[in-house]
């Protein structure tokens, strides 16, 4: 009988939000890497580190924009500062000798041009806010 060397890894439960959200705002991606094991199933997969890719809208390339590691329940999740609206997953892709390299889904992140966000000083004194996109 053979037996396979490397275990199915998924990356599973992935969530994107919030949507949409302002230019300039923190969002959050993330997800669950899960690894098979013929004893008890789909289990978590700790200590692996994941990779963030973005394709922003218009385009058919993915950029990397970060990595973390799963903890003890297989969560991973990264924050990220929205600039352009587009779609992210999350991938692992640095899989050891014992797992499958695995993609997330896809999700798509809409950005809006208006924050209502952190008030700035104008140097010459007075209080601003971040104008809309556009003007």
């Amino acid at each position: 009988m053979i037996r396979p060397t490397r275990t199915e890894t998924t990356v599973t439960d992935e969530r994107f939000g919030p949507r949409p959200v302002a230019k300039g705002r923190q969002f959050y991606v993330s997800a669950v890497l899960n690894t098979y094991t013929r004893t008890r199933g789909s289990v978590p997969c700790p200590g692996q580190k994941v990779r963030y890719y973005f394709r922003p809208d218009g385009s058919t390339v993915w950029q990397e924009m970060g990595t973390s590691v799963s903890l003890a329940n297989g969560a991973v999740g990264k924050k990220f500062t929205a600039q352009a609206g587009g779609h992210w997953r999350i991938r692992f892709v640095d899989a050891d000798a014992a797992h499958i390299v695995a993609n997330g889904t896809e999700g798509r992140i809409e950005v809006t041009g208006w924050s209502t966000g952190p008030v700035t000083r104008n140097p010459g004194g007075g209080v601003r806010r971040p104008a809309p996109a556009g003007r």
